[in-house]
């Protein structure tokens, strides 16, 4: 494995890949070795949040004022929310219907405000970024440096895992 990461179609000849590390190495390599018509551009214009429990589709139906519940798992929509257009992914990490939100990284902090005044109602917890390992665990999907080293990881990267 090398590493993990979302792959989504915008249109026709038009993908969106949210990964890091390792798998933009892979992606680089791949299109420049394979003979693609095609151009990667590396940037950070996006950020993501977990939105996930029992509660977690009532709580963002409530706040985008539609039904989520025609989104398969590991496929999204774009929905309107806090005034973005954020692309929302079905997951579901932690065996309850989750969804990660993609939205503009410049609306982070409007997205957050706006996610956790609606949670209220539904007890909304911040659990911070360490619990998507736990969730990943449960789920079956292994993470980056913590299950498994990817291809790319150098010597001191390999001796520094094997402590």
């Amino acid at each position: 494995m090398l590493g993990e990461g979302v792959l989504a179609r915008l249109g026709p000849q038009e993908f969106e890949l949210n990964a890091s590390g390792p798998v933009n190495l892979w992606l680089q390599y791949n299109l420049a070795r394979g003979g693609y018509n095609a151009v990667a551009e590396l940037r950070r214009t996006k950020t993501k949040l977990q939105v996930s429990g029992p509660n977690a589709l009532y709580l963002l139906e409530k706040l985008t004022r539609e039904s989520l519940r025609d989104i398969k798992f590991m496929r999204f929509r774009v929905v309107p929310l806090a005034g973005c257009d954020v692309a929302f992914l079905r997951q579901g990490m932690g065996g309850e219907i989750g969804f990660e939100l993609h939205g503009p990284l410049a609306q982070l902090d409007t997205m957050l405000n706006a996610i956790l005044e609606a949670g209220q109602e539904f007890g909304i917890r911040r659990l911070g970024s360490r619990t998507a390992l736990i969730n990943h665990l449960e789920a079956g999907f292994p993470t980056v440096n913590l299950d498994y080293l990817p291809a790319t990881a150098d010597k001191a990267e390999r001796e520094f895992f094997d402590r």
